[in-house]
C-alpha cells in the first residue's frame, strides 16, 4: 500500500524525508505541489527556487523512487531561458538526475496544459489529478477526469489518477458516513475505474491557520484517514491508495506571511494534537504557558496520552532533545517545527498502513 503525501514544497518537509529511514521511503510517493512564485521576492527568481526544489528532491528523494510535482501556482510566473517554468523544471531535472512525475489538475489552464504536453517525452509519468471543489456532482468530476485524458493523448492504463477531495471541511458533509458516501459517488463516477495505472483518494481535516484555537491541544478529527477505512472495510471494487496533506494543509493560495507563533503538530491515531504558543511579540503580561516550544515540548511529552517516544521517528528525538540542555538543539524555528512534525507524520501513516490486515 503506498502512502501519497501531498506537500508544498516547504524546506523543513524535504528536511523530514532526508532524514526518514528506507523503510518508510520506500512506502512513499509523494506529491509536491509548489507554494506559489512570489514576484515580490527579487531573491528568489524562479530558477532559482525551481532549483532549489531540484536539490531537494535530489537530496531526499535518490535511487529513482516516484514523486510527482504539481508546478500550477508558477504558471504565471516569468518564463525561464523562453519556457513554462514547467518545462524547465523537467529538462532541468534531467540533469540532476531527477526523474518527474507531473500532476496535470482537471482545473488547470491550457497553458499548464501546452507545458505538461511539452514534457511528455521527458517526465517519467503523468498524474491526472481531478479536484472535487465543494458541491460538485460527480458526474461534472468525471467529465472533466475525461477532458484530461483526452488532452494528454495516454490511455488510463498509463496515466495515475488521484482524486483530491481537497480540505474535508469545506463540502457540506460532517459525519464520516457522508464523506464515504461522497467518495464513494465520485470514484464510482471515475471512467474506467479498473484500468488506472494507480488510483489514489486524498483529503484533509487540517484547518487553516486561522481556525486554530489555543485551546491546547487543538484536536482535528483525521477525518480523511477515518474515510479511507470506511471505504477499506465497505470492499470497493478497486481500493485506492490513501493520501492526505501532511500536518500543514494544503499549499497557501498567496505567498509570503509573517513568521508564525510556536506551533506543535502531532499525528495520533485519533487526531491530529496541535499546540499553539505566541510569539515574543504578542506575549502580554498574564499570558500563561505554553508560549514558548520548549513548552510545548513539555506538554506532548509529559501531559498528553499520544507521545510515541524518543525511537520512534527523528521528529520524536527532536523534541526530547529540546527539552534536554545536554543535547545543546535549541528549539528551532518555522522549518524545524515542520521538519519534526512531518518526520513523525510520515514513519506514523506508513507504520499504520503496514499494520493493516
Amino acid at each position: 500500500m503506498i502512502y501519497t503525501p501531498i506537500l508544498t514544497g516547504k524546506a523543513g518537509e524535504f528536511s523530514a524525508l532526508v532524514e526518514t529511514d528506507a523503510e518508510v521511503l520506500n512506502g512513499l510517493a509523494p506529491l509536491i505541489d509548489m507554494a506559489p512564485y512570489d514576484p515580490s521576492d527579487t531573491a528568489k527568481e524562479p530558477d532559482h527556487k525551481l532549483n532549489g526544489l531540484l536539490h531537494s528532491v535530489t537530496a531526499s528523494w535518490a535511487n529513482g523512487r516516484k514523486v510527482t510535482v504539481d508546478l500550477t501556482s508558477y504558471d504565471d510566473a516569468p518564463a525561464i531561458d523562453g519556457a513554462h517554468p514547467l518545462e524547465w523544471l523537467v529538462r532541468r531535472g534531467v540533469w540532476h538526475g531527477a526523474q518527474l512525475h507531473l500532476a496535470v489538475p482537471t482545473d488547470c489552464s491550457d497553458r499548464y496544459l501546452r507545458a505538461v504536453l511539452a514534457s511528455v517525452g521527458t517526465a517519467a509519468g503523468l498524474c491526472i489529478r481531478a479536484r472535487v471543489p465543494p458541491g460538485a456532482d460527480p458526474t461534472t468530476t468525471a467529465m472533466a477526469i475525461n477532458r484530461c485524458v483526452e488532452s494528454v493523448g495516454c490511455p488510463p492504463s498509463e496515466l495515475d489518477l488521484l482524486v483530491d477531495l481537497g480540505r474535508l471541511s469545506d463540502h457540506s458533509a460532517e459525519r464520516i458516513p457522508e464523506f464515504a458516501e461522497l467518495a464513494r459517488d465520485h470514484l464510482a463516477a471515475v471512467p474506467q475505474l479498473a484500468s488506472w495505472q494507480t488510483l489514489t483518494l486524498g483529503g484533509t481535516d487540517v484547518p487553516r491557520n486561522d481556525e486554530i484555537t489555543r485551546r491546547n491541544p487543538h484536536r482535528v478529527m483525521r477525518r480523511e484517514w477515518r474515510l479511507w477505512h470506511r471505504l477499506r472495510d465497505d470492499g470497493l471494487p478497486r481500493l485506492p491508495s490513501y493520501a492526505d496533506y501532511g500536518v500543514t494543509g494544503p499549499r497557501p493560495l498567496k505567498p509570503g506571511g509573517s513568521a508564525p507563533a510556536p506551533n506543535l503538530r502531532y499525528t495520533t491515531d485519533a487526531a491530529l494534537l496541535i499546540w499553539k504558543g505566541r510569539r515574543p511579540i504578542d506575549v502580554q503580561e498574564g499570558d500563561e504557558p505554553p508560549l514558548t516550544f520548549p513548552e510545548l515540548c513539555y506538554e506532548l511529552i509529559h501531559e498528553s496520552d499520544g507521545y510515541l517516544g524518543p525511537e520512534f521517528s527523528p521528529g520524536d528525538r527532536a523534541y526530547q532533545e529540546v527539552l534536554d540542555p545536554s543535547h545543546g538543539r535549541g528549539p528551532g524555528g518555522a522549518r524545524e517545527w515542520v521538519r519534526w512534525a512531518t518526520s513523525h507524520h510520515l514513519r506514523h501513516v506508513i507504520e499504520r498502513l503496514a499494520s493493516l490486515p
